[in-house]
């Protein structure tokens, strides 16, 4: 390991800088995780939403079928 600054006075002078580095780190990957959370959100609700559009208008074409089925059996 190697002491750049030299003495502890001057690595005093140099510290403030790389905390706000990291800082400036710790909230950019909060906003990282919260936009990946409103992207993960945005997404299931579009899922869910075309899935259950979907579900609707496959049970909208099978009801008729199932009716001709009984309407058959019944008519024999």
């Amino acid at each position: 390991m190697f002491d750049v600054g030299g003495q502890r006075s001057e690595r005093k002078k140099w510290i403030h800088c790389f905390e706000r580095c990291v800082s400036f780190f710790g909230f950019w990957v909060l906003g990282c995780m919260f936009l990946r959370c409103c992207v993960f959100l945005a997404l299931r609700w579009w899922f869910w939403r075309f899935y259950f559009y979907f579900w609707r208008e496959s049970q909208r074409r099978l009801r008729p079928s199932a009716s001709e089925v009984q309407w058959l059996c019944v008519g024999w």
